[in-house]
C-alpha cells in the first residue's frame, strides 16, 4: 500500500509543489481504517500501472454501501503521468471491478467517497486546501480520451470581509433572530451527544442533495476530533429554534500562504434544516459568521463545494457578494465493462 500512496510523489506534475503536497494529496491516514471511518461501509480495490518498472498511475474503485444509489460505483485517488494510455488502463480496471459488483455507473474521482474530496480542477486557481482538488489540468484531458463525460460541476465561492452584505440579506438575518425562540449555541467537540446533534442536522439538512451519504456515527465523532484541534470554537455553532436543532455552520481557519498565519475560513459544513430554511435562520447564521470573522481579524471566507444545481445556495453566496473562485467536474461512465476476449 505503501508504493500505492507514495505514487503522486514520483509524477512530475507534483514535483514543484512543495509544502502544498500536503494539502494537495491524501495522507496516509486516510488509508487507514482506524483512522478514517468511512472505510467501515465501503469496499474498495486499488490499482497501479507500470511503465517498464516504474509505477505511473493508481486508481481506487470504491463502492459505498450507503450511498443511495446502489448501481452507482465511484473511483478516486486517481494520479497518472500524462499517458492516455495508462490513464485508460486504470479507468477499464476500476469499472470492471465495479460491474462485477453489480455497479452499472462509475462516477468520480472521489475519496473514498463524496463526503470526501471530489471532482478534478476544471478552472479557477482556488488557494491550496484541505479536501479541495489540487490537479493537474491535464486530468481532464485523460478523462475525456479514455471517453467518460461530464456527470456534474461543483464550484468553490470565496467572499471577501471588505465586500458588504446586501442590504436586505442583513434585514432579513436580523429579523429572524428577533423571533422569540432563537438561540445559537457553541458546538462542544468533546461530547458524544454533540456528535450525535452534528450528524442528525449534517444528514437532515444535507439528504436530497447531489452526492449525499449519510453521516456515521463514527464520522460525526471524527470529525469533532479533528476540529478540537483545528477549529476556531467561535465558528462551531448550531442554531435552534424553539428548543429544536434547526442548522449549523462549521468553518476552519486556513492560512492564505504557507508562512501566514489563518486569516482565511473556509466552511466545512453550512445547512439548514428543511423546515427552517423559509425562516430567515440562513441569513441569520451568515450575519453572525459575519460579525465573527470580522472581530477575529479573518479576511476571507471559502465556501465549497457547491453543486451546479444548488440554485438556493448559489442564489444566496450572489447575496454576499460572494464570486466563484473554481470549478470542479465530476466524470461518469456508463458503458458496459470490457472483458477480456
Amino acid at each position: 500500500m505503501d508504493s500505492f500512496i507514495d505514487l503522486p510523489l514520483n509524477l512530475p506534475a507534483y514535483r514543484h509543489k512543495g509544502k502544498d503536497l500536503g494539502l494537495i494529496l491524501e495522507t496516509a491516514g486516510s488509508f487507514n481504517p482506524s483512522l478514517n471511518p468511512v472505510h467501515r461501509h465501503i469496499k474498495a480495490a486499488f490499482f497501479m500501472v507500470c511503465r517498464g518498472k516504474a509505477p505511473v498511475g493508481r486508481i481506487a474503485a470504491i463502492k459505498d454501501m450507503l450511498y443511495p444509489n446502489r448501481d452507482t460505483g465511484f473511483f478516486g485517488c486517481f494520479e497518472c503521468a500524462n499517458l492516455s494510455g495508462a490513464a485508460a488502463l486504470l479507468l477499464d480496471a476500476a469499472k470492471k471491478w465495479l460491474w462485477e459488483k453489480g455497479c452499472r455507473k462509475m462516477i468520480g474521482p472521489v475519496t473514498f467517497n463524496t463526503n470526501q474530496k471530489v471532482g478534478f480542477k476544471l478552472q479557477g486557481a482556488p488557494a491550496p486546501q484541505p479536501m479541495i482538488p489540487g490537479n493537474p489540468s491535464y486530468y481532464n484531458d485523460l478523462m475525456r480520451e479514455s471517453g467518460l463525460t461530464k456527470h456534474t460541476d461543483l464550484y468553490t465561492y470565496s467572499w471577501l470581509i471588505d465586500q458588504r452584505l446586501e442590504d436586505s440579506l442583513r434585514e432579513r438575518g436580523a429579523q429572524a433572530g428577533q423571533m422569540p425562540g432563537v438561540a445559537l449555541r457553541p458546538i462542544n467537540t468533546s461530547g458524544l451527544q454533540e456528535a450525535g446533534l452534528v450528524r442528525k442536522i449534517y444528514n437532515g439538512s444535507m439528504q436530497g442533495s447531489w452526492g449525499f451519504v449519510p453521516l456515521t456515527a463514527a464520522e460525526s465523532s471524527a470529525m469533532l476530533k479533528y476540529c478540537s484541534s483545528h477549529a476556531d470554537p467561535d465558528l462551531m455553532v448550531t442554531v435552534w429554534y424553539r428548543g429544536l436543532p434547526a442548522g449549523m455552520f462549521i468553518f476552519l481557519p486556513t492560512a492564505l500562504s504557507p508562512k501566514a498565519p489563518p486569516k482565511s475560513v473556509r466552511a466545512a459544513v453550512m445547512g439548514v434544516l428543511p423546515p427552517f430554511r423559509r425562516t430567515g435562520l440562513g441569513s441569520y447564521m451568515i450575519g453572525y459568521l459575519e460579525q465573527i470573522v470580522r472581530k477575529k481579524g479573518y479576511r476571507q471566507v471559502d465556501i465549497s463545494m457547491i453543486h451546479e444545481g444548488n440554485g438556493p445556495m448559489r442564489n444566496l453566496l450572489s447575496r454576499t457578494g460572494a464570486g466563484v473562485t473554481g470549478i470542479f467536474r465530476v466524470y461518469q461512465d456508463d458503458r458496459e465493462a470490457k472483458t477480456p476476449g
